[in-house]
């Protein structure tokens, strides 16, 4: 929440995403100490995107946009199908709408700030999220142990998945070692398309308990970052 805290300071706009099929009302969001607090503080845009419009249906969803235009608690109220592909460019180009002129922070040719290290990291996440259920995710942590260039030879990555139970090991693992398996072919894959080069990956799971609430494991993990600042 320090980094929501943080990146909403920064922010030019903020989009509040609603569920159409399990929150018809946006009640829950809403209702959610955090997002009502974000709500009453800042003055910053703010857009209500109505995810899953396709499990709704238009009177319904037309109501629900007169409801919260009239409360004049968001900018814009713009129902989408993320399935379906349904009125994302009016996501767009409602943000567009709402950010401010201003000189560029970086120049044309600097796509992120970030390192490599970074951006692996984040793939082997997106693979877990895409390939495990329930909480194993968000109990998860990657860490790039060690990346080497290797000219000539597929560059040389080892990434180690922290997770909180040995139970969470024992599935990320998977019979046989097979679900591992299928982890590091996938994210494999994307990394080589990110990188636009062959890579070794190795990937290796240890437990470190209860990290999500250990304050020297967030630490460890770089979750002190600029929180202080």
């Amino acid at each position: 929440m320090d980094y929501v805290e943080k990146s909403i300071k920064d922010a030019d706009v903020i989009l509040f995403l609603g569920d159409l099929e399990n929150d018809p009302q946006c009640e829950k969001m809403l209702k959610n100490e955090y997002v009502a607090e974000i709500i009453a503080k800042t003055n910053r845009r703010k857009i209500l995107v109505l995810n899953k419009a396709d499990k709704s249906n238009d009177a319904f969803i037309k109501e629900l946009i007169e409801k919260f235009s009239s409360e004049k608690i968001f900018d814009a109220v713009i129902p989408v199908s993320s399935m379906y592909k349904f009125n994302i460019q009016s996501i767009v180009e409602a943000i567009l709408e709402y950010l401010p002129s201003h000189p560029k922070y970086y120049e044309d040719d600097i796509a992120a700030n970030e390192t490599e290290r970074f951006f692996v990291s984040e793939i082997i996440r997106e693979k877990i999220f895409e390939l495990y259920k329930e909480e194993i995710p968000y109990s998860c942590e990657v860490i790039i142990e060690d990346y080497k260039e290797r000219p000539g030879r597929k560059d040389f990555i080892s990434a180690e998945i922290n997770v909180e139970r040995n139970s969470q090991k024992g599935i990320i693992i998977g019979k046989m070692g097979e679900a591992i398996k299928k982890l590091g072919s996938k994210s494999r894959e994307s990394i080589e398309e990110f990188l636009q080069k062959e890579v070794y990956l190795e990937l290796r799971v240890k437990v470190a308990e209860k990290w999500r609430t250990n304050e020297l494991s967030l630490k460890s993990f770089g979750y002190n970052k600029g929180l202080d600042e």
